[in-house]
């Protein structure tokens, strides 16, 4: 009789095992893991005493009965991670599995076969409504029988996809009649549905969207963190998303408190690859940004320091520069920011020319007004030769070009006309920063 391990391995269909090494490898699961996956996928017949040859010399017994158990909890982890409703036949798979075990007794049997009868008339429902009406009335039932499951993590998992899917499109319908705000409401003062039921954190999200109650964002963190593998992927990066974009705006009116949860989501979004593979240079800037913002320079640098190997390698030495370039300037450690700026090219163009935006404010702060006019020189000259177009052009160019009328501006007059012009004029880069070396200048 085969490992309960290989057997779980086995359900898989071909495409599933090939999406099981990757999972795995993002997972950064053990060495020993991985190639026992390996093994299982070029002889799927393979036994138990087979998969020993992974380990080199024969493991001990108890040693390979726990890379064995380590093995089995990641499978049903990635089982669980897969959108079961697109998956009908691999939940069949599970019951019949159990079915066919010699040591199922009649009582079990019968057990598995009415978990699937109830189960499987959810992919029927021909309409959201339905769906709901059918998963409520057989709710208490359905969760009787799937206690008695050994399989029950797996099966658990599909009964929440349906119901989180079901309460989302039914909620987010283009206009939601009465019997459906009624439903939403009864069920947001549900005390019945356990703690971490994937439920109780789809219907704080409504509420979040709903009625941005800063009191619940809290909790839905919380239960979001703990039960994310167990939400579908196509839900599971829009809700992601919905808690970092709520904290980032939170964080950008100033309430301090909510860049350490943005930072939060932010590393969660990198280990757990919701932003992809790698990140982006956006990104990866985005969330230093946000320290920085926050007057936590420390806390900027320690997410340097552990996050740059998350962006992809030929943007990892100009974008750490550019950042570290970016708190030297917070601690107005202006010679140690220049070094940062000047030491690596910068391919992007964009990040060029914000480095530029970094270094002229430098130049100007340290009074240094030769390097400031060759700068703005060849800020204006880059723009014109990388033909920089748009509204990017725009966004630089204003900059350079009002500074060069400010440093060479001498009599109130001037400084006055230059004011309303900029105040005026569209948003450009530091532009309130410009704003205020006028006023000192005008003083």
């Amino acid at each position: 009789m085969k490992n309960k391990t290989i057997t779980l391995f086995l359900l898989l269909n071909k495409d599933e095992k090939e999406r099981l090494k990757d999972w795995l490898i993002y997972q950064k699961a053990p060495k020993i893991t991985q190639k026992l996956v390996l093994q299982l996928c070029r002889c799927p017949a393979i036994q138990e005493q087979e998969l020993q040859k992974v380990f080199g010399n024969k493991p001990s017994d108890g040693y390979f009965r726990k890379c064995l158990s380590e093995l089995n909890q990641y499978i049903v982890s990635y089982i669980a991670s897969i959108d079961l409703l697109e998956q009908p036949n691999l939940v069949q798979n599970l019951v019949n599995e159990r079915l066919q075990q010699n040591s199922a007794s009649i009582q079990q049997k019968n057990t598995y076969e009415d978990a699937y009868c109830h189960i499987a008339p959810f992919w029927q429902q021909s309409t959201i409504l339905e769906q709901y009406t059918k998963i409520k009335s057989e709710e208490h039932n359905i969760r009787s029988i799937l206690y008695h499951l050994d399989y029950f993590y797996i099966v658990e998992v599909l009964f929440y996809q349906l119901t989180w899917l079901t309460q989302q499109e039914l909620y987010t319908s283009a206009s939601p009649n009465i019997v459906q705000i009624q439903a939403i409401q009864v069920l947001l003062s549900s005390h019945t549905l356990p703690s971490n039921s994937l439920i109780n954190v789809l219907l704080l999200a409504i509420a979040l969207q709903q009625y941005k109650e800063e009191s619940v964002f809290m909790e839905i963190k919380i239960k979001f963190v703990d039960t994310s593998i167990l939400i579908p992927t196509k839900i599971r990066m829009q809700l992601f998303l919905i808690l970092l974009n709520y904290t980032v705006k939170q964080s950008n009116k100033g309430i301090i408190a909510y860049t350490q949860e943005a930072l939060q989501l932010y590393q969660l979004g990198f280990e757990k690859y919701y932003f992809g593979k790698t990140i982006s240079p956006t990104t990866y800037r985005n969330s230093i940004g946000l320290a920085i913002k926050g007057k936590d320079v420390a806390l900027a640098a320690d997410f340097i320091k552990h996050n740059t190997n998350y962006l992809p390698q030929e943007y990892q030495l100009s974008n750490s520069a550019y950042c570290n370039a970016w708190i030297n300037v917070e601690k107005k450690e202006y010679r140690k920011a220049k070094k940062e700026l000047l030491s690596v090219t910068f391919e992007d163009s964009i990040l060029a020319l914000n480095s530029k935006v970094m270094l002229l404010k430098i130049y100007y702060e340290e009074k240094d007004w030769n390097s400031l006019d060759s700068l703005l020189e060849s800020g204006i000259s880059y723009i014109r030769r990388k033909k920089i177009k748009g509204n990017y052009k725009a966004y630089f160019l204003l900059l350079f070009q009002y500074t060069k009328k400010l440093i060479t501006t001498y009599s109130k007059t001037p400084f006055l006309h230059l004011h309303t012009k900029i105040e005026k004029d569209i948003n450009f880069a530091a532009k309130d920063w410009l704003l205020i070396k006028l006023h000192e200048r005008m003083e």
